[in-house]
């Protein structure tokens, strides 16, 4: 949150800050503090901060779910979007948990996602469409929220270096 710091020191107004933090435990946090701080802990921490956004920071997107990462690494799309969601799913079932948890129409508003794009531009496209119907359902037939913030699917996608140069040099 240094961000947040020196925002505050150059004198903006945090509640007009935009930005977004990736804020997601099993790719961010995990990777370098796993030995330091307990899942649990980090993922605490993770919804605090959420939390803490919609209150001090509310145009700021304080997570975004990644699935770049584990797709880079050799799943295939179907699994990189069943990740994806799962880890949304585990952070509102978290906050469901808390003993005040935000309204989920709040709390999903500002949620964002971040996926791989690979060469097969056909099951890209459908993966990218999947993703928008499937958090639709999630959201609302699953947890009730109506929100129309909430019901976007806002995502990223960049293409995958693994696809590149050493599969097929020649092309690139």
């Amino acid at each position: 949150a240094m961000v947040f710091t020196v925002a505050e020191k150059q004198g903006m107004n945090l509640k007009e800050l935009r930005g977004t933090a990736q804020n997601d435990v099993m790719t961010t946090f995990a990777l370098w503090l796993l030995d330091q701080v307990a899942p649990r802990h980090q993922k605490r921490f993770a919804l605090d901060f959420i939390e803490w956004c919609y209150q001090i920071a509310p145009r700021w997107y304080p997570v975004s779910f990644d699935s770049y990462n584990y797709r880079e690494n050799g799943i295939n799309a179907v699994q990189e979007l069943g990740m994806l969601l799962a880890q949304a799913i585990d952070y509102i079932e978290e906050e469901l948990k808390r003993p005040h948890p935000m309204d989920l129409n709040v709390f999903t508003s500002r949620f964002t996602f971040d996926m791989g794009c690979h060469n097969d531009f056909f099951e890209e496209i459908a993966k990218f469409r999947a993703a928008r119907v499937l958090w639709y359902k999630i959201a609302h037939d699953r947890y009730g929220i109506t929100n129309p913030e909430s019901l976007k699917f806002r995502f990223h996608a960049q293409s995958s270096g693994c696809t590149h140069t050493t599969q097929e040099p020649y092309n690139n």
